[in-house]
């Protein structure tokens, strides 16, 4: 029999996973570096060993989230590209991933400007992936149309923090139905 290892997080994964959970529970601002430090066993001036800023922390952790969730649904869409695929996943994605979800939506604005404009970039890339898969549904639809449907089809799976999200998993056929009917002409 093999013994099982188990390994300690790393400074910088217990750094990093401390970080997600304080901002998304007491806000950027709320917590200060002298916090995190004490959260994860560090003086304040030692976390500058792991991390650039406190705005670079949160910078990377939304950064992260985003490019887990395009990878994360990039795969389970070549398994099965259906709207539905997409629907199920992005709401055990954000249901799985509570902090930074929380932290994507109301922390970001704390970001440089420059910084917001990467998370578009990042954003603009997963919206991309549910237009492609609305093209492939329904290939006559104008483009313009599919980018619209889009747009929408996100700001309602990313109903603001603290409400119940996982009321749309119950109805998910209804809502690729009314997907579906918003792209017909």
């Amino acid at each position: 029999m093999t013994a099982v290892l188990r390994r300690e997080p790393l400074p910088r994964e217990l750094l990093l996973d401390k970080a997600r959970q304080l901002f998304a529970e007491r806000g950027f601002h709320a917590v200060s570096l002298r916090e995190l430090g004490q959260a994860v066993g560090l003086h304040a001036g030692s976390l500058y060993a792991h991390i650039e800023s406190k705005d670079a922390l949160l910078l990377e952790l939304i950064e992260e989230g985003f490019e887990s969730l395009i990878h994360s649904m990039q795969v389970r869409l070549a398994e099965a590209p259906r709207l539905r695929t997409f629907l199920r996943h992005h709401l055990a994605f954000r249901q799985a991933n509570s902090h930074w979800y929380l932290l994507a939506l109301t922390e970001a604005r704390h970001l440089t400007a420059g910084a917001q404009q990467e998370l578009q970039e990042l954003k603009g890339e997963y919206a991309h992936l549910l237009q492609c898969l609305l093209m492939q549904q329904l290939p006559k639809s104008p483009p313009l149309q599919v980018a619209k449907v889009a747009r929408q089809t996100l700001y309602l799976l990313n109903t603001p923090p603290g409400s119940d999200g996982d009321v749309l998993s119950d109805c998910l056929g209804d809502l690729e139905q009314l997907i579906l009917k918003r792209l017909q002409p």
